[in-house]
């Protein structure tokens, strides 16, 4: 499985999660009426493909339409295929959860044999494809995010616990821990330092602000910049929440309600190098 499919399985996966809970219903319908419409044109999309790559030497395994007519004839599959709104807001919490389960599995298995299907043909075939999508444009699928999260993660409740690292006896501890460290005798004595020592200090301080954070250097750097007197407190303060200003920035831009999934989709764009988006957020050199 390629990272983009993986990456938007998990952010499916968080959707229909959390639209098992009770005061999702509504929601829920419409975000499983939305899939039906996706899988119905995924299952076009492929059906289209393996028309295609017959017009010339075929490049496409027996195995792709013998796997698209697994799915076709499951039960699952029907299921989902034949369901109602009316339906789903009768059945209790347990038996929509499965409905949620079962659609987004069916999803799933169309969407990555879509992807496995165009990848062979790109592949092996890249004019042809290329020509048949300037007649007919691949559509996209949008079941990895909600609208609803168009305002991203709750900034405020982030930038009040930034503020309240001034006070935070963790802070005034490294700052003086920091100032009784010994001088390295050379570079790999100081990476060995930092890396038992100096770091998960600096990692407790920003797990504070939230744990999934410690693993961007741009929330590290102004806490290891204050306790090695680079940097004021203040200053520090101002960087932290500057960062966190640009996180929620890329958060309502790519619909993340939460901050740890706006940190995993910074990683996403950052190793599919999409700089543009990125950028800000990159440590300078």
């Amino acid at each position: 499985m390629s990272l983009l499919q993986q990456h938007f399985e998990e952010r499916r996966e968080y959707i229909f999660n959390r639209l098992k809970q009770p005061q999702y219903v509504d929601q829920s319908i419409e975000k499983i009426r939305q899939a039906q419409k996706e899988i119905k044109h995924t299952i076009r999309a492929i059906k289209d493909l393996v028309l295609l790559d017959r017009t010339t030497d075929p490049c496409l395994p027996d195995i792709a339409q013998v796997s698209l007519q697994h799915i076709i004839n499951s039960n699952s599959f029907e299921n989902i295929k034949t369901l109602v709104p009316s339906s789903v807001r009768k059945l209790d919490d347990e038996k929509r959860a499965n409905i949620l389960d079962e659609t987004l599995s069916i999803v799933n298995k169309v969407t990555n044999l879509e992807r496995t299907v165009f990848v062979m043909m790109f592949n092996s075939k890249e004019q042809l494809l290329m020509d048949f999508y300037k007649k007919k444009r691949r559509s996209q699928t949008e079941l990895h995010f909600d609208v609803a999260d168009k305002e991203g993660f709750d900034q405020e409740f982030y930038q009040t616990r930034i503020e309240e690292l001034r006070n935070d006896i963790r802070v005034v501890a490294f700052k003086k821990f920091c100032s009784n460290e010994p001088t390295p005798d050379d570079l790999e004595s100081f990476k060995e330092r930092y890396e038992t020592a100096i770091l998960p200090k600096v990692q407790e301080i920003v797990s504070l602000i939230e744990p999934s954070l410690i693993g961007l250097d741009v929330f590290l750097n102004p806490v290891i910049g204050y306790g090695t007197n680079q940097i004021t407190l203040d200053e520090m303060i101002k960087q932290l929440s500057k960062n966190l200003s640009l996180l929620h920035k890329l958060s309502k831009t790519e619909y993340c309600p939460t901050v740890e999934m706006t940190v995993k989709e910074y990683a996403f764009l950052e190793a599919m190098n999409d700089s543009k988006k990125v950028k800000e957020l990159q440590p300078s050199k």
